[in-house]
């Protein structure tokens, strides 16, 4: 478990690839 909180320690590239693909899930939903 002390190894996962280095992980976290870097959660700025991770964060920022998933509003990538939220954005894209919310123009589906206006294309509906």
């Amino acid at each position: 478990m002390r190894r996962r909180r280095r992980r976290t320690s870097r959660p700025l590239p991770y964060t920022r690839r998933p509003p990538v693909i939220h954005h894209r899930v919310t123009l589906r939903r206006t294309a509906l």
